[in-house]
């Protein structure tokens, strides 16, 4: 059997009967999940602001496009790029196809998106936005 002195007994009754440290120990269990939730929902926001920003892009490209229809992609890149604010970096593509005798403009945003934590992905996502139009010739 171990022998505990009973300055070390005292000690340890007086532990047992604070409750103190179990406020420390609970607030230690709870404050990583808090914290990871709200920097969670904060990440969550802004990526989908990204996604609609893509969208919102792609969809100004080819009103543009439809109202335009003498537009060349350049044009149409340039004034959805003029009319989107807040997003840098993104780059457009716009393409060309016929289907079934209606000409269609295809218009493609797409824009980097990093975490602000890049503890979970170390490379940047890449948000895309796409809009497909008929052209009334």
């Amino acid at each position: 059997m171990i022998r505990i002195p009973s300055r070390w007994k005292r000690l340890l009754q007086r532990l047992r009967r604070s409750r103190g440290a179990s406020v420390a120990v609970e607030f230690g269990i709870i404050a990583p999940v808090t914290i990871m939730t709200i920097f969670g929902i904060i990440e969550f926001g802004r990526y989908y602001w990204t996604l609609v920003t893509a969208q919102e892009a792609a969809a100004v490209g080819g009103r543009y496009a439809m109202t335009h229809t003498s537009a060349s992609d350049s044009e149409i890149t340039a004034y959805a790029e003029a009319s989107v604010y807040g997003a840098d970096g993104a780059s457009y593509s716009v393409s060309r196809d016929s289907t079934g005798g209606v000409n269609f403009v295809t218009v493609q945003a797409q824009f980097p998106f990093s975490l602000t934590i890049p503890l979970l992905l170390e490379d940047a996502l890449t948000v895309t936005g796409t809009s497909r139009v008929p052209l009334n010739e």
